[in-house]
């Protein structure tokens, strides 16, 4: 009792596996155990009928034995076939490639019958390998052969075990897919903002499969930063003065998940009416900058001098003046058609 209430329960599983594949071909589908193809209905042998056959396989699917499922396919549809059908144009061929029906270079539809590309009226299984293609001819006046038709049934149990042996790595390439689409939404609203230069040479980064995972760090180049430097050469020349600065080059490496924090070096060059142009580097955390120069004297006789500089970072800056100055503007336009109102 035990054992017969597994095989029902396995069926039951598999049959809810391979209704989507088979539930797909509208060239040729069962109809109960009638198969429906070019126009007619036609009875395969009662142990190729793809529930027979996915019971068979099933305990080899349950442990991902899949090479030893397919040999059982491979093994039964052999067994029924002729010495005569076993050696018809493409038979061999099929046999082998459905031995072989683990392997990678196999699809789902190299077992799903399509149209023949320029003679709508033959079907073809193994599409993908054209040399190796098995045709099915679609006459009126004639039936299909019945080796044939054991054939196709065959190979849409073959389609479902393809289907739930490449299931799990079409789950983990979906869940590869979306995490990628939300750090790429995450690196564009909450990551340092970039300028279309580095946004450029960045996008050279970006993985060429959308499986794999986006970067965790971004370039700098040619960054401009505003702050104030203070000129540590003597207490007199200490005072704070307005500083512009450009980071030639250097990088940022993101922390956490969620690209909103952020660390990061760069080499840095800074211009100030007082002293002059200086070249040293800078640390980067997060929108905060601070950074060292060393500076030529700016008169003869007149020591270098190292500047500290302390900014902010200029597009975040520049962005945050703009959604000021917007707020700003709907305020006004809102008083102004608040006023007209009342006149």
């Amino acid at each position: 009792m035990a054992a017969i209430l597994h095989r029902a329960l396995w069926a039951c599983l598999v049959a809810a596996c391979a209704a989507p594949v088979l539930a797909q071909q509208e060239l040729a589908s069962f109809s109960g155990d009638t198969l429906q193809m070019c126009g007619g209905a036609y009875t395969p042998h009662e142990t190729l009928r793809p529930p027979a056959l996915m019971l068979e396989a099933a305990p080899n699917i349950a442990q991902g034995q899949y090479g030893p499922a397919y040999g059982k396919l491979e093994a039964r549809l052999r067994s029924v076939l002729s010495e005569t059908e076993r050696t018809m144009p493409k038979v061999p061929e099929f046999l082998r490639n459905l031995a072989g029906g683990d392997r990678d270079i196999v699809t789902v539809d190299d077992f799903t019958t399509s149209r023949k590309v320029g003679d709508p009226r033959v079907l073809v299984l193994f599409q993908s390998l054209p040399a190796e293609q098995l045709e099915i001819v679609c006459r009126k006046e004639l039936r299909v052969p019945q080796y044939l038709v054991n054939i196709v049934s065959v190979s849409k149990a073959a389609a479902a075990i393809k289907t739930i042996q490449l299931t799990p790595a079409m789950e983990a390439r979906a869940a590869a897919v979306a995490r990628q689409a939300r750090d790429v939404d995450n690196l564009l609203k909450n990551g340092l903002p970039m300028w279309p230069w580095e946004l450029w040479a960045n996008g050279k980064r970006l993985p060429e499969s959308d499986a794999e995972p986006l970067f965790r760090s971004q370039w700098i180049l040619l960054r401009p930063t505003a702050g104030m430097a203070v000129d540590t050469r003597s207490r007199a020349e200490g005072d704070l003065q307005a500083s512009v600065g450009i980071e030639p080059v250097g990088f940022i490496r993101y922390r956490g998940e969620d690209y909103s924090a952020w660390w990061g070096v760069s080499l840095l060059v800074t211009t100030s009416s007082k002293s002059g142009v200086g070249l040293g580097a800078l640390l980067r955390w997060n929108n905060f900058v601070l950074g060292a120069t060393r500076n030529q004297g700016q008169q003869p006789g007149q020591s270098d001098s190292t500047v500290v500089f302390i900014g902010v970072d200029l597009y975040d800056f520049l962005n945050k003046q703009r959604a000021e100055l917007k707020d700003l503007g709907n305020a006004s336009q809102k008083l102004s058609d608040k006023l007209l109102e009342q006149r």
